[in-house]
C-alpha cells in the first residue's frame, strides 16, 4: 500500500541518463520508484519519479535486494544480500546517495 514512506518517493524528480544511477553501468531500464500497482486493486499510483537503471540493478530492485528512499530530497539506495521488505531496511546502515 502507498504510505507516507513510499509516497515521499513521488516528491523526487525523475532521473534519466545513459548510465545507471546506482552503479554507473549502461542504463537499460526506466524504473518507477513506486510500483504502479501498489495502490491496490483498481487504484493507480500517481505518476512519480522514475530512474535509469542497468539490467543488474533493475533485477535487484524487483528481487527486493536494492531499495530506494527519499532522505530530505536526496535519492538514496541500499543493496542487501538477501531479499528484504522495504520497512525492514529503512533503519539499516549503508545507504548511499545516487548519482
Amino acid at each position: 500500500m502507498l504510505n507516507e514512506l513510499t509516497a515521499s518517493l513521488l516528491l523526487l524528480e525523475s532521473r534519466h541518463s545513459t548510465n545507471c544511477i546506482v552503479c554507473g553501468s549502461k542504463a537499460q531500464h526506466k524504473h518507477h520508484l513506486i510500483q504502479k500497482g501498489i495502490g491496490g486493486k483498481g487504484k493507480k499510483v500517481p505518476e512519480g519519479a522514475t530512474v535509469s537503471l542497468c539490467f543488474r540493478c533493475h533485477e535487484a530492485t524487483h528481487a527486493h535486494r536494492l531499495h530506494f528512499r527519499n532522505n530530505d530530497g536526496v535519492l538514496q539506495a541500499l543493496r542487501t544480500e538477501e531479499p528484504m521488505k522495504y520497512i525492514d531496511v529503512l533503519d539499516m546502515e549503508g545507504w548511499f546517495d545516487c548519482d
